[in-house]
């Protein structure tokens, strides 16, 4: 965890360690550095040159130095040892030489460490760190001064030496001196022996011990933090000795943690962090430009000491100010905090306490915040009930458990005053998101999986209560929310007094399809039957209320394109699936009980709910209703249902199906309503009076030719009306059935409910736009799919609207994106052209980037157009996107070639890529030349725009590097290298292509080598393998050049790299044996084996059970060469899962071979693979399988381990 971006990362369980009071801070000279006493080198060349000394000409104290013979330097002094040599040099033979010396060198030591004057700040934040949970300060150090005390609490404990406390006893506080103290009067404190040189290095951590043993202690009783030390420095050295050697014998030793600096960069960090390992401490990096650089130390611990001081406040306000940014500017680094900041126990009350802004609920959700609804948004979202674009979040975004939605539930309760203040519209948004989250606590709310079991159960002849409920669960339409929807361009910001709830939630309805409703009708029994209906008719009645009471009623009936069964209806959702349950059930109801059918339909004539009356309308098709009474209800429907409604349907199909048997002055009575017409107050009172007669003849012209091509007469006033209407508009004719539908989906577009481009065939062009806006604002749901749907139909006309509109202004982005996406879809050259002279006029607007990229990636080819005018709208195109461009998102570092593939930024590279193509060639290098411009623009931008531009750039790397390779050298290798941010997405689109040619290869190998330790590379990790192994299968046999890498620096860049890498490395050689020509066994002797032993690391670090089952795969694949390939691979295995070793090696036909021929080596698997704790069932039977073939194996320590854990799984 970076506390600021300054500082170095400090574990996460590391912070909370100190936080509980568990952290003792173990410091050396470094921090007294700071203040300009000396390091122990410096101390040491400070005695000598006291004491008027030399180590030259001492071969001990020259061979201590780090010197040798001739005086030059040969690697790093030990110090203590010199000092040793130097003591036993002066202090003879005698008592009084020996006293003397030790007093020569005290007094040297004591003049060198004499205090500064202070304050010391780095001490005092020590001091806040290094506490117990009775926040009683602690601190142990090497060093002799007394800046600790100095810098410490008054009159603070100072100990030493053997006199130092027990760890966690009841005098465990102050300075703790490891090493021992020197004098300070001011202080009044004493000196104390010192542990200066290797000899009494050896005394205290050897032949005595008691500094070995308080470590030791101090290391089970506490966290370590060492602080001021370098790896190398003795006190270092001796301390990390005994608690290393101590670890492997008590596991109950502490992690320890050691700050160390670091060049800033991975490699250098990875290095210091696995030199530290091996020494037994975890290395916590701080970035350092030299030796004397630790101003990131100081910062960090600075920071920390400041966070411990008030952890509370320092959360709520780093929390503070993070959440009051805008999320999609928020760093990276604050980023991470946030996350940290909001993993803690009151996570939930500090998002209350903040209360961010309601947008943050999407990226803290995509952050994994809420994960396992260990944190609960109540505070927040109670916070913010009365903000209008709450409800919409929490819906969307936010996890609600029984307890959260319990919690809310009290709020909104009628007698709590909050629910008082609330604005009425935003009290019902909450209550509907309670009800609608509740609902899936209280069933399953897997619809598909209880259709399955409701449909099975059908089957079967099960026709229960449960399986009722099930069906009634299944079929009930379901409300869903989430944000509201919004035209581009349309403003809708309603005040308190126009608040609706459409403004604040979207609502619509489920379930999505549900199949094999037909099954459901067919089998379920005569006698059953009439009761389902009853009981699916509850249920739709009560979501019909749901619905109204959510002002989403409009809707319910916009689900069902037709009652009867219609194709239009074939991406049904919502209300239609009940719907066709209850109609089909009742048309074979009728059949049977027609009186009893009849008298449910009458009921539905008469519901106030439009959706029921067009199912009454339907039902009017049965003959036993009688003509007069078809053409009553027909004459009785409200103006709205006739004229505007979906119920438009349901009338054309009575006119199809039962209008020849409906008496002649019946009919005439009917006719003469259309004849009447469309009542001029149910249209916009301020429309264009030509556009509305115009929706008025259309609508009797559709009605009465529909009666007209079902071979009916008309009555004389229809027959004059409809031929009127022809001279009036000659162009217009009867589309038959398609004229039923409000909308009619052709096929191509069929999903959602999209709008009626007939509405917009009178308007004149430049009224085409703000006609579409009055549309979708008066009824966005069936409507809002206009726009895109004249585009698809009228291209050209659409063209002219846009750019009658001012081509100049961005507020139509939204519009010339549908514009764009429509012409991409379309194969007519004609609107492609007039496409690329609009966009190339100097005043368009590029604000719909991704439209236009996407368009102009897919159609450059049918474009008559010059690589120079090519260049010109693609630099008016990059500056838009570079306008817009911002931080690298997550979704692009996890899926790089989607995200370059599916965005603007990526697209404008591979437009490069694709141009250069194009002009490839010497006679073209003006043209090249001015694409590699182009690119280096791209590859140098910042954040998205740069990283995907990256990877769309390393599509073209081979070509690029075979003809401009001092280009590539110096603007895309450098993108590979692993100190670029964006070498992630130059790798992962690399990796996806062939193993490129040698000299390339060679360019690439530095990177390419350190690429699987990078976790942060997308899905393209797993092909690091092989391209640093087949080169040296290649090579085996190569005839021709090769790309060139060593076995060694495979071995190590394996040994570095993730376990997926390793996983795919051992598949791949796994796969090359079965592939290659030749037998398995001379395969494994000649080529695989060598290869494999060369290669592969078999330290410990580097196993995995992915890799292990490949190579155990491997070694079954290898023929006569088994016992071989089983024994070099047994080193490289982990243990498996028990499924996978009864699978590999119990069932599979090649290892049961090898339980006749080789069982030792089948053992020697079963040994590497076979864990403890993970004991397959059939292991006794695979043992005694072996034994069989080979009974001296039963007296094989192996084998003896194995029976052992078979025989006591056996008995558990």
């Amino acid at each position: 965890m970076r506390l600021s971006d300054d500082t170095a990362d400090i574990p996460d369980r590391l912070i909370a360690l100190q936080e509980k009071g568990e952290v003792v801070f173990l410091c050396g000279a470094g921090i007294s550095q700071r203040y300009g006493l000396p390091s122990f080198y410096e101390l040491t060349t400070d005695i000598y040159a006291d004491l008027g000394e030399s180590w030259e000409g001492y071969a001990a104290e020259e061979d201590a130095m780090g010197l040798d013979k001739d005086g030059k330097e040969r690697g790093p002094a030990a110090l203590d040892r010199a000092l040793f040599a130097l003591s036993k040099r002066l202090r003879g033979t005698d008592t009084a030489s020996r006293i003397r010396a030790e007093g020569l060198l005290t007094t040297a030591i004591e003049k060198n460490l004499q205090p500064p004057l202070g304050p010391f700040p780095a001490h005092q934040d020590v001091w806040t760190l290094s506490r117990d949970p009775e926040m009683r300060q602690r601190i142990v150090t090497t060093n002799f001064d007394t800046l600790f005390e100095r810098a410490g609490p008054t009159k603070v404990a100072s100990r030493a030496c053997a006199d130092l406390p027990p760890p966690l006893g009841t005098d465990f506080t102050g300075v703790l001196h490891l090493h021992g103290r020197i004098a300070d009067g001011d202080l009044g404190l004493s000196r104390t022996s010192l542990v200066l040189n290797s000899a009494e290095f050896g005394e205290a951590y050897l032949r005595s011990g008691w500094a070995a043993r308080y470590v030791y202690d101090l290391a089970r009783a506490t966290t370590i933090v060492i602080l001021g030390y370098g790896a190398d420095d003795p006190p270092m050295r001796y301390i990390l000795e005994v608690l290393t050697a101590d670890r492997e014998r008590y596991p109950d030793i502490r992690e320890i943690f050691a700050f160390v600096p670091s060049a800033p960069d991975g490699p250098s960090r990875n290095r210091i962090a696995a030199i530290w390992e091996a020494k037994g401490a975890t290395a916590i990096t701080y970035d350092s430009r030299d030796s004397k650089d630790h101003d990131t130390l100081y910062e960090t611990i600075s920071t920390w000491a400041g966070f411990a001081a008030d952890p509370t406040g320092w959360r709520r306000g780093h929390a503070s100010r993070i959440l009051g940014q805008d999320p999609d500017e928020v760093s990276e680094g604050d980023w991470q905090r946030l996350r940290w900041l909001l993993s803690g126990g009151d996570a939930g009350e500090l998002l209350g306490e903040v209360n961010p802004d309601p947008k943050w609920a999407a990226p803290l959700v995509k952050a994994d915040v809420f994960r396992m609804n260990t944190i609960s948004p109540y505070r927040w979202i109670v916070a913010r009930l009365n903000d209008r674009n709450m409800p919409a979040a929490t819906a969307e975004n936010l996890p609600l458990s029984p307890e959260t939605l319990g919690a809310i539930e009290r709020i909104l309760g009628w007698r709590n005053r909050k629910s008082g203040e609330l604005h009425p519209v935003l009290l019902r948004a909450w209550q509907l998101i309670v009800r609608v989250a509740a609902r899936r606590y209280a069933s399953n709310s897997d619809v598909g999986l209880r259709w399955f079991r409701a449909k099975a159960a059908i089957n079967e002849g099960d026709f229960s209560l449960s399986t009722k409920r099930d069906v009634l669960s299944c079929l009930r339409p379901q409300v869903r929310i989430g944000h509201v929807f919004r035209w581009p361009g349309l403003e809708d910001d309603p005040t308190p007094e126009t608040l609706a709830l459409r403004h604040v939630l979207r609502v619509d309805w489920g379930p999505g399809p549900l199949d094999k409703i037909e099954d459901l009708v067919a089998q379920w029994p005569n006698d059953g039957r009439s009761s389902l209906i009853r009981a699916l008719m509850r249920e739709l009645e009560d979501a019909l209320e749901e619905a109204a009471d959510t002002d989403t009623l409009y809707t319910t009936s916009s689900d069902v394109k037709s009652v009867s069964r219609h194709f239009q209806d074939q991406h049904p959702d919502g209300f239609y699936s009940i719907v066709r349950a209850v109609i089909d059930l009742w048309d074979t109801e009728a059949a049977v009980r027609p009186i009893a059918a009849k008298a449910l339909a009458i009921e539905w004539l008469t519901s106030s709910y439009l959706l029921l009356r067009r199912m009454g309308l339907h039902a009017l098709r049965q003959t036993f209703f009688s003509t007069s009474e078809v053409a009553e209800h027909l004459l009785t429907l409200s103006d709205e249902d006739f004229w505007l409604s979906d119920a438009r349907r349901e009338t054309m199909q009575l006119f199809v199906h039962r209008w020849s048997s409906v008496v002649a002055e019946d009919r005439a009575r009917v006719e003469k309503r259309i004849c009447v017409g469309l009542p001029r107050e149910l249209l916009l009172s301020d429309g264009d009076p030509d556009q509305i007669a115009s929706v008025r003849d259309n609508a009797v012209f559709i009605r009465l030719a529909r009666i007209e091509g079902a071979d009916v007469s008309l009555s004389p006033l229809a027959a004059d009306t409809l031929a009127l209407l022809r001279a009036r508009h000659p162009a217009w004719k009867s589309d038959g059935e398609e004229d039923d539908f409000r909308v009619w989906s052709s096929g191509v577009r069929t999903v959602g409910h999209q709008g009626d481009v007939s509405i917009l065939a009178e308007t004149p062009v430049d009224e085409v736009l703000g006609r579409v806006e009055e549309v979708i604002g008066r009824d966005p749901f069936a409507q809002g799919d206009l726009w895109r749907l004249y585009c698809d139909a009228e291209p050209q006309r659409a063209l002219s609207a846009l750019l009658a509109d001012d081509p100049s202004s961005s507020s139509r982005a939204g519009a010339w994106q549908s514009f764009f996406w429509s012409i991409t879809a379309t194969e007519k050259e004609d609107i492609q052209h007039l496409a690329l002279d609009a966009i190339s006029r100097p005043d368009f607007q590029f604000k719909p980037y991704t439209a236009i990229a996407d368009w102009f990636l897919r159609k450059r080819d049918t474009l008559s157009i010059s690589t120079a005018s090519f260049l010109s709208v693609w630099d008016r195109l990059f500056a838009a996107v570079l306008d817009h461009a911002g931080p690298v998102d997550e979704q692009s570092r996890t899926d790089v070639v989607f995200s370059m593939l599916n965005s603007a930024e990526g697209k404008i590279g591979t437009l490069l890529l694709d141009e250069y193509e194009k002009v490839r060639g010497s006679e073209r290098a003006g043209d090249q030349h001015a694409i590699l411009t182009r690119l280096e623009r791209l590859v140098s931008a910042e954040g998205e725009l740069g990283f995907l531009g990256t990877a769309a750039a390393m599509g073209g790397m081979r070509a690029l590097f075979a003809e401009h390779p001092a280009w590539t050298t110096q603007w895309l290798l450098p993108l590979t290298v692993w100190t670029s941010p964006y070498a992630p997405a130059a790798w992962s689109v690399l990796l996806r292509g062939q193993i490129p040619q040698p000299d390339l290869y060679a360019a690439l190998k530095a990177g390419l080598l350190e690429a699987g330790s990078h976790s942060d590379l997308d899905r393209s990790i797993g092909s690091v393998a092989q391209w640093m192994v087949a080169p040296l299968l290649w090579a085996q046999v190569a005839t021709a050049p090769v790309p060139e890498i060593s076995s060694v620096e495979v071995r190590r860049a394996l040994a570095r790299s993730t376990e997926e890498v390793r996983s795919s490395a051992a598949y791949w050689l796994s796969e090359a044996i079965e592939k290659m020509d030749g037998s398995a066994a001379d395969l494994w002797r000649e080529r695989i084996g060598p290869l494999f032993k060369q290669i592969w690391p078999l330290d410990p670090a580097s196993r995995s059970a992915g890799a292990s089952l490949h190579l155990v795969r491997l070694a079954l694949h290898t023929a006569g060469a088994f016992p071989e390939a089983a024994d070099a691979i047994a080193p490289a295995l982990a243990p498996l899962d028990t499924w996978e070793i009864e699978s590999y090696l119990g069932r599979d036909e090649d290892a049961k071979t090898f339980y006749e021929t080789a069982p030792r080596a089948v053992l020697t698997l079963l040994d590497a693979v076979v864990a403890e704790d993970r004991v397959p069932s059939s292991l006794l039977s695979m043992l005694k399988s072996l034994a069989e073939s080979d009974a001296a194996l039963e007296t094989d320590p192996r084998f003896m381990k194995l029976m052992g854990w078979a025989r006591r799984q056996a008995a558990a």
